[in-house]
């Protein structure tokens, strides 16, 4: 595996392509210009242009980072409002909520997805003009009669007083205009670059998947964020389908789901992880409750229900484990129900995500040794100042690499990193761990235990997908250096 700092673009630069289901947040205006997506690209030279003007685009956005600061200071989340918690009900395994849309894949969610989670929606609007405070001009008018006339000297102080207030209120109206038109500029050049690239996946990657799989081009533009209308067959075709599940034995084992629950009571005195399918009703109305689309009302209920249900059948050995239900959601928002399914089951199938859905603490502790000694060679000041706090890491990085970082990191942190990690295994977890540490570090190091253990466990939401995957990207841990520190701590060997 080649080192994905390269293929990210290389070196901070490498936080490469921002354009997945998430915010744009600091592109300066001043970068060079992305030609418009030819009308009728047909030959392979073209699409080869395209794609180096779309990952040259985003190396020279990225190299801009000193102004990500000032950028991201004015970009504004779009609240989702929450819904207040609904009653208790028997989980469903068929039919669609009674107020909802029927499910429809990516085509039946772009309405409400692409105002949520589009990195369009999150760029700043501009904020109306300043206006000059209504008592601004009294400073100008004459006392009132009881009161002593102003001197000659106060009415020229307060004159120069009122055209320096006159003064600075047109230099920030004239400083939130150029705002206006650099953020207006950002998001032209991001569409730009989003039809670019898209244009590439559509028409050299998708169709000769097999053999460019694992060309630098791909790793380049997975680390650049892959666009969101081609994220769910890309991630389909780098998860794979090793366990051979087809679409009808999704609807085999969902149905199974639902005559257990079905049975009410007696489904309880089930034996083995089938008796967990009553848990994940209570789960589902945790996951993701700002977007409002997995609760019981919402359009996505039913659908995750299914697909959980039908793994816990699918998978008694492994059962349903808290937290999975975010991962499944994630895969819903890109994917039809059963090939969410299908990638669900054969994600929980890699190595390590498998050990951490079984909790077998012996293998879960092999990861947890090896990444010590990566973050201890990586980020040694962290590490020491943790190790000097008595911090555990499995406090934090079981719900980490359980979920894959669907809980763990803001949803279009989350989408970029899955970008990386189904193409690249799973040293992109442990990648992806450090380089938050690394992003954070200056914050940790200042931090008490407590502060730690809340802060690990509720990162910010308006952490920048773009400026975190450069980080990542910048944190060089490589997937044979992973793979070493498994084996040394699987052996039991002194780590370093």
């Amino acid at each position: 595996m080649t080192d994905t700092a390269d293929a990210a673009g290389g070196g901070p630069a490498s936080r490469a392509l921002e354009e997945s289901c998430e915010g744009v947040a600091g592109i300066d205006a001043t970068r060079e210009h992305v030609s418009p997506v030819p009308t009728s690209p047909t030959s392979p030279t073209s699409a080869d242009v395209r794609a180096e003007e779309a990952l040259e685009y985003y190396r020279t956005a990225v190299a801009r980072s000193d102004h990500a600061d000032d950028i991201d200071s004015d970009i504004e989340l779009e609240g989702v409002p929450s819904t207040p918690a609904s009653p208790a009900r028997v989980p469903s395994f068929t039919g669609q909520a009674p107020s909802s849309p029927a499910h429809a894949g990516l085509a039946g969610l772009a309405n409400v997805f692409s105002k949520v989670l589009s990195p369009f929606h999150r760029l700043a609007r501009a904020a109306p003009p300043p206006t000059t405070a209504p008592t601004a001009h009294l400073i100008l008018e004459a006392r009132p009669s009881n009161l002593p006339a102003k001197t000659p000297e106060e009415e020229r102080r307060h004159r120069l007083q009122f055209e320096a207030m006159m003064e600075g209120s047109r230099r920030k109206q004239a400083q939130d205009e150029e705002r206006r038109l650099r953020l207006e500029a950002a998001r032209r050049k991001k569409e730009q670059a989003i039809l670019c690239a898209q244009g590439v996946w559509l028409e050299t990657v998708l169709p000769d998947w097999k053999h460019k799989r694992d060309s630098k081009r791909v790793h380049d533009l997975a680390w650049a964020g892959v666009p969101p209308r081609v994220r769910g067959r890309v991630w389909s075709l780098a998860i794979g389908n090793e366990l051979n599940i087809t679409p009808e034995l999704f609807d085999i084992y969902k149905a199974r789901a639902h005559q257990h629950v079905a049975r009410g009571k007696a489904a309880e005195k089930a034996a083995g992880f089938e008796a967990s399918v009553q848990l994940i009703g209570l789960d589902i109305s945790r996951t993701y409750p700002k977007l409002c689309m997995f609760q019981t009302e919402g359009p996505f209920y039913h659908p995750l229900l299914g697909l959980l249900g039908a793994y816990v059948f699918f998978r008694p050995d492994v059962g349903y484990v808290q937290g999975m239900s975010f991962a499944a959601a994630v895969l819903l928002l890109s994917m039809e129900p059963a090939d969410a399914f299908i990638a669900f089951a054969n994600l929980y199938n890699r190595p390590c995500l498998r050990a951490f859905a079984r909790l077998n603490i012996k293998e879960m502790d092999v990861y947890f040794r090896a990444y010590a000694a990566l973050l201890a060679h990586h980020e040694p000041r962290v590490y020491a100042y943790m190790k000097h706090l008595e911090i555990r890491h499995d406090v934090y990085l079981t719900d980490w690499f359980l979920t894959a970082y669907s809980r763990g990191l803001p949803l279009e942190a989350a989408c970029r990193v899955w970008d990386v990690f189904f193409l690249e295994g799973d040293y992109i977890l442990a990648r992806v761990a450090i380089g938050v540490l690394r992003h954070f570090r200056e914050q940790i190091l200042t931090m008490d235990f407590d502060t730690i253990m809340v802060f690990m466990k509720n990162l910010p939401e308006t952490l920048s997908d773009d400026r975190l995957m450069a980080t990542i990207a910048a944190t060089h841990v490589t997937a044979k250096e992973f793979e070493d520190a498994l084996a040394r701590a699987a052996e039991d060997q002194p780590l370093p």
